[in-house]
């Protein structure tokens, strides 16, 4: 009878020890994890692409003696490739992004002669080659993996002309061209779309403008197209 008492006596006070203790901890979940951040700090990459459209500056005419002379240059595809090194700053949708923008860009010029608005025997084209060094500040907006941007950047540029040939009814004439440096200047447009964090494909668009260089003018107003391939370090 004593032990029975006392078992319902050990049982009863197990059961109000637990009851004050309060119910048994749930089950702690999964740990929360961040999400993904794309396109944040340093960076690398590559472009290449096309010089879509050029303006030489347009028509430039003049008289000489009782004859009105138009030269009319025209407008060829190029080719354009080159490199990419630049920080974007902060993880907010609006970015600040600072890059230094190096690429080649090629391109044929080709010029004709008008005389009092007829065709003329006359004819010179040449090959620009030349290399573009621009520092750019550009406006990322990070909406998840689709990040556009738009921006500008100023630079020089260093141009070479060669191949230069001219036919002047049915004669060939060749030259070596010459070399020109000079200010450039560029607004870009363009997004990305990161497939990892770190890295990304981009489409681009920038008119560039090399300054004193033309072939009828003062400066070359280019329209440049590329795509490109951008890794976070």
């Amino acid at each position: 009878m004593n032990k029975t008492i006392l078992l319902a006596a050990l049982s009863a006070g197990l059961l109000g020890s637990t009851a004050l203790a309060g119910p048994p901890p749930a089950a702690s979940g999964k740990e929360m994890i961040a999400p993904p951040v794309y396109g944040v700090g340093w960076y690398g990459g590559l472009q290449l692409g096309i010089n879509a459209y050029q303006d030489f500056g347009g028509t430039r005419r003049f008289s000489l003696g009782n004859n009105d002379i138009s030269l009319e240059p025209k407008e060829k595809v190029g080719f354009v490739g080159g490199i990419k090194l630049g920080y974007v700053f902060g993880t907010g949708t609006v970015r600040p992004a600072v890059e230094a923008d190096l690429y080649y860009n090629g391109v044929e010029a080709d010029l004709d002669a008008r005389v009092n608005g007829h065709d003329t025997n006359f004819n010179a084209d040449a090959n620009l080659h030349s290399g573009a060094f621009i520092g750019n500040f550009l406006v990322r907006f990070a909406f998840d993996r689709f990040q556009p941007y738009v921006g500008g950047g100023i630079g020089g540029y260093y141009a070479e002309s060669q191949d230069v040939e001219v036919r002047i009814a049915g004669r060939n004439f060749h030259g070596d061209g010459g070399s020109s440096s000079g200010f450039a200047w560029q607004i870009i447009g363009g997004a990305d779309y990161y497939w990892t964090e770190r890295i990304s494909t981009f489409l681009e668009y920038k008119f560039l403008n090399y300054e004193d260089a033309g072939i009828t003018g003062d400066r070359i107003g280019q329209h440049l197209v590329v795509l490109g391939l951008r890794w976070h370090f």
